[in-house]
Formats: C-alpha cells, sequence, structure tokens
C-alpha cells in the first residue's frame, strides 16, 4: 500500500488535481461557468501583501495565486455540507480592507484550531462553523479532513471490508427522505457513468423535485 512519504508536494499536481476535481463536479451538476480558471502568470490579487496577515509561507501564496476557484456568489457547494473558498476574491477584500484576515482565517481554518495552523497549510473551504474543513498541507502534499466524522482505515483487510456504498453513505436526517430521493434521480439519469450521464436532464429533474419540497415545507 503507498504510503504518505511516496507522494511528496508538488505545487503543479495540486493545481491539476483541484482543477480535475472541479471538472468532475461540473460532468456531475456543476455550471462549468461558475469554475474560474486562472490567468497564466496567476490571480493578481494573490500577492504576499494580501495575505501577510494570515503569516502563510511564501509557496501557499504562489499556490493560491494558481489554482481554480468556484464563484462564491453562487450558492454551490463542491462537496456536502460545504463551500470551497475563493482566495482570488478572499484576496480582493483584503486589498480593499472590506474584510479581515482574521475572518478568513477563522472561516478557513476553524476557529477552534486556526491558531495552531502552522503556515505552511492553508484552509481549502470556507463558510460558518459547522463547515468540513479540509486542509492543504504544501510541504506533505495532503490534504487534511479535520473532524473527519468517520476514522481513516489503517489496514488493507479493514479498507476491503468498508468499500460497500452503506459504510460512506451520508442517511438523510429529515423523515421526508429528501436525500433519498435525489440520490435515485442520480442514479436513474446515469451519473455511475460519466459517458452517459444525462447531465441537463438531471439537472431539471433536481429542480422540480427540491421546488416541490420547497412549497410544501412553506
Amino acid at each position: 500500500m503507498p504510503i504518505l512519504e511516496d507522494f511528496p508536494y508538488s505545487r503543479e499536481k495540486c493545481v491539476q488535481a483541484i482543477h480535475n476535481y472541479y471538472k468532475f463536479l461540473s460532468e456531475l451538476y456543476l455550471d462549468d461557468t461558475l469554475i474560474l480558471e486562472p490567468p497564466e502568470d496567476g490571480w493578481p490579487s494573490v500577492t504576499l501583501r494580501a495575505l501577510q496577515d494570515l503569516h502563510k509561507t511564501d509557496e501557499v501564496v504562489a499556490l493560491l495565486r494558481h489554482l481554480p476557484y468556484i464563484q462564491r456568489k453562487f450558492d454551490v457547494k463542491g462537496a456536502p455540507g460545504c463551500k470551497f473558498a475563493d482566495w482570488q476574491e478572499n484576496c480582493s477584500s483584503l486589498h480593499d480592507e472590506s474584510s479581515t484576515a482574521y475572518a478568513h482565517k477563522t472561516t478557513t481554518e476553524d476557529p477552534i484550531i486556526c491558531d495552531r495552523i502552522p503556515a505552511h497549510i492553508i484552509g481549502l473551504t470556507q463558510g460558518p462553523r459547522d463547515t468540513p474543513i479540509f486542509l492543504l498541507d504544501t510541504e506533505q502534499g495532503a490534504v487534511h479532513w479535520w473532524d473527519c466524522p468517520i476514522e481513516v482505515w489503517s489496514t488493507a483487510a479493514q479498507e476491503e471490508s468498508h468499500k460497500s456504498d452503506r459504510c460512506w453513505t451520508t442517511y438523510d436526517s429529515n423523515s421526508d427522505g429528501m436525500a433519498g430521493k435525489l440520490q435515485t434521480i442520480y442514479r436513474e439519469h446515469g451519473w455511475q457513468d460519466l459517458q452517459l450521464h444525462r447531465k441537463e436532464e438531471c439537472m431539471e429533474a433536481v429542480k422540480s423535485v427540491t421546488r416541490a419540497h420547497d412549497l410544501d415545507n412553506d
């Protein structure tokens, strides 16, 4: 089994991995016009000056300067229950002083642990207190999920026995079964095979079900 040391940090690979993840989301449900790709020279707003009060390393700044982002002005989630941080927009707000470094640090790294986060680590998600926190380590080349709700299995045998969907499904806490309805829609439209996935039809079906759900709960 590969170990962490087998995958040293690479800025280019981090950028490519996040680009590929956003592309994957666009094939499933995300409007690809909401993905912001950096200019060739990087985002002009992402500078050492803008991020100086976050006390991050030069490599963190260089990485953020070349990452793609999802526009946050739309209610688009990049993972269950969370939005990804748009650091080029965050830096613009730091330049014009419409926000503070403290506000961005506590919403991307969690207020409980942000004072203990090393300078070479940066938050990839951003939101209120219950937002999942994903921390990218530019020394180890890994993303840490702070407060992950399930243990990472430590042996191959455990991994093999926990590949079932039942082990990894987020169960619907509401009595109306909305999550199950949406899962059925995605399956019926072929999300399992992106070559066959009927994205536009799927999104229309999702909108129809969610509109009906909202009306029933008004």
